[in-house]
């Protein structure tokens, strides 16, 4: 079912995609230890580098497990070829032998540009989860921690700022999101990406001189935290 996957990570993997994968098996251990073996696994699937490696490494070690995988590519329609865009990276995963999904959802601003964005983006995967009665996958990693913290930190938040996102959470009415990747850096999963000859979607809202800004026409936060804050820090 999913050849192409197991073909790109190999039976045995090293370097960046090895590092994936193993956290990806390791999370679904210990998963499936406490809740059993769901009937499917839901990832989001962006397209940037994140979400790629952790898709690829996902679809081929639910292959060897029997567990089928839906990927869910949200187009949130607020730039010109966002829907082929999503279209093509579908398809990708389609052909690593997913069930792969395009939901286009509305986005109406509340909350600022991204908030909002994130916001329908979670709904729809929750919708997805909820019917295939699955847990969600998400390809956040060590980068996106410490953004969090800076940003928690820097909005006054103090030690609750500190627990940021968590490796594994669950909504009130049960459905759960998995974050694998936490423990490794974007370049782990960008080195993924190159050694498997994918080629990761940039998105230009998260460009800090992108078209997205604050409301006082500032950079978004996360984005000059992302592309000036870390990189000065490291």
């Amino acid at each position: 079912m999913c050849a192409d996957a197991s073909r790109l990570v190999g039976a045995n993997p090293r370097g960046h995609l090895r590092a994936c994968s193993l956290a990806v098996r390791e999370s679904l251990r210990a998963f499936i230890d406490e809740a059993g073996a769901p009937p499917a696994l839901v990832v989001g699937l962006s397209g940037g580098a994140d979400s790629l490696a952790l898709a690829l490494t996902v679809i081929d070690i639910a292959d060897r497990l029997g567990i089928p995988v839906v990927t869910v590519t949200v187009d949130h329609g607020l730039r010109e070829g966002s829907g082929f865009e999503a279209r093509r990276v579908a398809d990708l995963a389609a052909s690593w032998g997913a069930r792969a999904l395009v939901d286009t959802v509305t986005v109406d601003g509340r909350g600022g540009p991204e908030g909002a964005a994130r916001d329908a983006r979670r709904a729809a995967l929750r919708a997805v989860a909820r019917r295939e009665c699955a847990p969600i996958l998400l390809g956040h990693t060590m980068d996106d921690q410490a953004e969090t913290v800076l940003l928690r930190l820097a909005r006054g938040s103090g030690p609750s700022s500190l627990r940021a996102i968590a490796p594994i959470s669950r909504d009130a009415d049960g459905v759960t999101w998995l974050r694998p990747l936490l423990g490794l850096r974007r370049g782990d999963t960008e080195g993924a990406c190159a050694q498997a000859g994918l080629t990761p979607v940039h998105d230009p809202t998260n460009d800090v001189d992108g078209p997205w800004r604050a409301a006082d026409g500032s950079a978004l936060r996360r984005s000059a935290v992302r592309q000036r804050a870390i990189p000065a820090l490291a």
